[in-house]
């Protein structure tokens, strides 16, 4: 449940004064200074592409380089990179003149996703400085791509009738006996915005899972998530009153009822796979949403609060902060830990402008209000997944937690791998972070053998 893993605004605009340059009058447009603006904005984008940031830094203002620095691009590029892919092209780039600035806006195809660079460029004599630098990734239709033999995909529609239907994916075997009834499971994302594959990267774990268990008789039914197919109606609607139960829970449920209308699949062997919040969420909606057992993968029965703290407390000794940093995170965190406590006696209209790790308040309290791990004490089938190397959720904590939670469980069966990160992947890190996503990798097929052999045996 990295919080991060949103992608940061780095807005740092300044008010341009107007300059009388040659060519034009007073506050007025110059043709050569647009052209500037737009070689340099590809130029920019480019260098950041090849990892040339000292390259890149140098077309900034004194301002800028003041606020932004090298590391700043270094993981403003990776962050994008996480969220859309590797980089294919800049298939466009148009430049508006206003109020004596330039800003060009390019756009670059991923294999993810689309992403828009807006730069804002200032004059300065006969030439502009860059000034402002602001990166967002969109959606963009998941790519038809061919599976494995022996195995079929179906397009579905997950919440047709909810007002923000969602494209989804189906995956079986090719072939089924007649009259054969198939156990299934849908895949439910972490926190934040997500396609159906789960795409980290150039990775795609919850495709690695659909195509496995399919391989073995089972269903798997993937789809984008709300987030990250319609961010800006939601946040035209919702403002920051987003719940949990809009982000995650309600299309859970409607995916629910599309198997149920589904002869090919077995009604009482229909179960829930959560990542990371997902997997926190899984018994909730296992228990309400008519599911028959769940799956956490990477979830934990602590609060996204809880968790922010240890990940930020984890990067601060990863990189060596030094005590005076450590001490001032940790006052940060008490503050943070108290205002949350608070949210439990707040009703929902105090707490409008709250925001906690980058997390509303709103948000906080509607996991307060139904508390996942309540949900633990129920004796459903239950297999909880996580990895040694994970450094968003922690092993000595969170799966030991679960652990504990359902001791009653006779239901319950508990993996743990060594080496493996997050996302159930090889880790290829000591003292892993995001990049430790980055190389090409897949799912560990241990993790999906015993996904599958879990699923069979329910």
């Amino acid at each position: 449940m990295y919080i991060t893993y949103i992608m940061r605004r780095i807005l740092l605009a300044a008010l341009a004064v107007a300059i009388l340059l040659p060519g034009c009058t007073s506050g007025g447009e110059s043709r050569a200074l647009r052209d500037d603006a737009s070689r340099q904005a590809r130029d920019f984008v480019m260098d950041i592409v090849n990892e040339n940031y000292v390259r890149a830094l140098t077309q900034g203002t004194d301002g800028l380089k003041a606020d932004l620095t090298v590391r700043d691009l270094q993981w403003m590029w990776l962050e994008t990179q996480m969220q859309a892919g590797s980089f294919n092209s800049i298939s466009g780039t148009y430049t508006n003149f206003e109020a004596g600035n330039y800003t060009c806006v390019l756009t670059a195809d991923h294999r993810n996703r689309t992403v828009f660079w807006t730069l804002t460029y200032k004059e300065d004599g006969e030439t502009v400085k860059l000034d402002s630098v602001d990166v967002r990734a969109v959606y963009k239709p998941e790519a038809r791509v061919a599976p494995p033999e022996g195995i079929v995909q179906e397009n579905v529609v997950v919440g047709e009738a909810s007002g923000y239907p969602l494209n989804g994916r189906l995956t079986l075997p090719r072939n089924i006996g007649e009259g054969a009834r198939l156990p299934a499971v849908v895949l439910v994302h972490n926190h934040g915005p997500w396609d159906m594959d789960a795409s980290v990267f150039d990775n795609k774990p919850f495709r690695d899972i659909a195509y496995h268990l399919a391989a073995n008789g089972i269903a798997v039914l993937r789809y984008d998530k709300i987030t990250y197919r319609y961010p800006d109606e939601l946040k035209d609607v919702y403002g920051n009153r987003i719940t949990a139960e809009l982000e995650t829970v309600y299309d859970a449920a409607y995916a629910r009822l599309l198997l149920a209308g589904d002869e090919r699949i077995d009604q009482d062997r229909v179960f829930v796979l959560g990542h990371g919040l997902g997997g926190s969420l899984a018994p909730l909606i296992c228990a309400l949403y008519g599911y028959n057992g769940w799956i956490s993968m990477a979830g934990s029965p602590r609060n996204l609060v809880e968790l922010a703290i240890d990940t930020q407390m984890y990067a601060a000794e990863r990189d060596g902060r030094g005590r005076a940093y450590r001490d001032n995170l940790r006052s940060e965190h008490e503050a943070a830990a108290e205002l949350f406590l608070a949210l439990v006696e707040m009703s929902f209209e105090e707490i409008d402008e709250i925001c906690i790790f980058d997390i509303s308040g709103y948000y906080l309290k509607s996991l307060i209000e139904n508390a996942p791990e309540e949900f633990l004490e129920l004796n459903y089938p239950a297999l909880v997944l996580q990895g040694t190397n994970d450094f968003e959720v922690f092993f000595d904590r969170d799966f030991e937690l679960y652990q504990q939670f359902l001791t009653e469980n006779d239901n319950a069966e508990f993996r743990l791998y060594r080496g493996v990160n997050h996302m159930l992947m090889w880790s290829t890190m000591e003292r892993p972070d995001i990049r430790d996503y980055r190389p090409a990798a897949t799912v560990e097929k241990t993790v999906l053998d015993d996904i599958a052999e879990w699923i069979n045996k329910n």
